[in-house]
């Protein structure tokens, strides 16, 4: 919430960092393995979606088979998306930067995600003072702000008011770090959630599209851009979570 605000209340924010337990990257094989695997497992699906929505299209299928076929791509849909998540965590271990113009990259980033918000969550792009560029990888960048960016619209479904909004911002932490930050007003996070909010595949979504790893995803890209993850929770009003990398370059 702005605390510009009339109607802003200041709360008890609590601010965790996740830097001084930093995850190690496991050995380059068990990276690859996952990976790997997760791609595989995806082929399968894919190709069961396609069969079942072949098979929903032939005449005569009872309402019975109909049914079945329904659920069995439910399901399946479920598992590429969770499947689609492990690639990314399995991803998020590698880096390769380059010097990245912020401002397109947030406009191309805001045009990707908005179609998988829903239609009353609005997405705010604070533009940054002073910042023309970052060096890091855009498209794991792009991964830990889409995990953070559907963590909140997660968790703004819970909630049931008329301003339903997620922020980014960008801004200088210090002279040596930039701070990229999603901040929502979905109610903040309880105390035992929020100590293991970073521990992969934690979630309270259980029997969900959301396997628990989207703080995770965001932790490791962090990580290896050598810089960590912060949770600023400002319950019972909204929370913030920043994306804390070192500043390599200033501009282009």
């Amino acid at each position: 919430m702005n605390q510009s605000s009339p109607h802003y209340q200041p709360s008890l924010a609590v601010t965790t960092s996740f830097v001084e337990q930093p995850k190690q990257a496991p050995q380059e094989h068990l990276v690859k393995a996952l990976r790997g695997s997760a791609h595989d497992i995806n082929n399968v699906f894919t190709s069961i979606v396609a069969m079942s929505e072949l098979a929903l299209m032939e005449q005569g299928v009872t309402k019975e088979v109909r049914s079945a076929l329904t659920s069995i791509k439910s399901y399946v849909e479920r598992g590429n998306l969770i499947t689609e998540q492990i690639s990314k965590y399995a991803h998020s271990f590698k880096c390769n930067p380059k010097n990245i113009a912020i401002t397109p990259f947030l406009i191309k980033f805001k045009a990707n995600i908005n179609c998988k918000l829903p239609i009353n969550h609005t997405l705010k792009i604070i533009p940054p003072h002073n910042i023309d560029a970052l060096y890091g990888d855009e498209d794991q960048l792009s991964n830990a702000l889409e995990a953070l960016v559907l963590n909140s619209s997660e968790a703004l479904l819970s909630r049931n008011n008329n301003s339903e909004s997620i922020t980014i911002m960008v801004e200088n932490k210090n002279d040596n770090q930039i701070k990229l930050s999603v901040e929502d007003n979905a109610g903040g996070l309880e105390e035992e959630v929020e100590n293991k909010a970073s521990i992969p595949f934690f979630s309270r979504k259980l029997g969900t599209n959301h396997p628990g790893l989207g703080l995770s995803i965001a932790q490791q890209i962090a990580i290896s851009h050598q810089g960590h993850l912060e949770i600023d929770n400002r319950a019972p009003n909204g929370c913030k979570v920043n994306l804390i990398i070192p500043i390599i370059n200033k501009s282009i």
